[in-house]
């Protein structure tokens, strides 16, 4: 609908690659959480394509302005799958299932995860020199700040490979939702103020 209402050959693009990036994430022959891809199109898949594109809808341009929403959301949903494999990661071994934490290992995979959260506040210090909406969404989203260290402290080897990797999973759940609903009331602010 939003394509024929569109006419956008943009619009159609990105959901031809959001459509086919949900289908082959488990089908064959491409199986993407099977081939160590898993990270990366989700964060591709549910960070700057939606963002670029419901911003593309919105105004009718295409801008680099959204990009840094983008990451920054793409990075932290990218995290919540990474860190729900700590615990899979013998069984996820054992079906081939090639995940950041089976092919580099659990520490490798808390620096992985740590490094991303870390990256998604210095993208937002960034942001803070953007204009309009991107300021705002950067400076809500700095507010998140003491969840995300607070994320980062739980997010060591030995409570994500035994039980206690269920606290530092909601903790990553309730993180993206908190980003996101903060970084979207900004925008949502932002027009308002600007209208």
């Amino acid at each position: 609908v939003i394509v024929f209402l569109t006419g956008s050959v943009l619009v159609l693009s990105l959901g031809i690659v959001g459509v086919l990036g949900a289908y082959f994430w488990t089908a064959r022959p491409v199986k993407l959480c099977y081939r160590f891809l898993g990270e990366p199109f989700i964060f591709i898949l549910f960070g700057p394509l939606p963002v670029l594109g419901s911003y593309y809808l919105q105004t009718g341009r295409v801008d680099i302005n959204p990009l840094i929403p983008g990451i920054i959301v793409g990075l932290i949903i990218a995290m919540v799958l990474e860190i729900n494999t700590f615990p899979d990661r013998k069984a996820d071994a054992a079906v081939n299932k090639r995940t950041f934490v089976v092919r580099f290992g659990p520490k490798a995979g808390v620096v992985f995860y740590r490094a991303s959260i870390s990256a998604t506040y210095l993208m937002a210090v960034a942001g803070l020199f953007g204009e309009g909406p991107v300021f705002w969404g950067s400076a809500a989203y700095l507010t998140t700040f003491p969840i995300g260290l607070a994320a980062i402290k739980r997010a060591d080897v030995k409570r994500l490979t035994e039980h206690a990797h269920v606290a530092a999973n909601k903790l990553t759940i309730i993180y993206h939702s908190v980003a996101g609903v903060l970084m979207s009331a900004a925008f949502v602010a932002f027009s308002f103020v600007n209208r």
